[in-house]
């Protein structure tokens, strides 16, 4: 069951996956009728299980996406951030 008490959500999907988008959007409209922070991101390729191996393909960014939304959530802070 979802409620207010569910962590924050970051979702990743592409369209051409084989699991069912829908999916992803039901699971997020949950998330945001309980007032759970939220974030969807449905990229049109990329197929099913591209992880984070870096590809051409604009899913590929999603990691980075990812962090960015967790620093704003005040989840990460600048400290923990790993200098290239």
């Amino acid at each position: 069951m979802i409620t207010s008490n569910t962590p924050p959500a970051y979702l990743v999907q592409t369209q051409d996956d084989s699991v069912d988008v829908a999916n992803a959007l039901f699971y997020a409209r949950a998330l945001q009728v309980a007032k759970v922070p939220t974030e969807l991101h449905l990229f049109a390729k990329g197929g099913h299980g591209y992880g984070l191996r870096p590809t051409d393909q604009a899913v590929t960014r999603w990691p980075k996406q990812a962090e960015e939304w967790m620093r704003e959530l005040g989840l990460l802070s600048l400290s923990n951030k790993k200098n290239p």
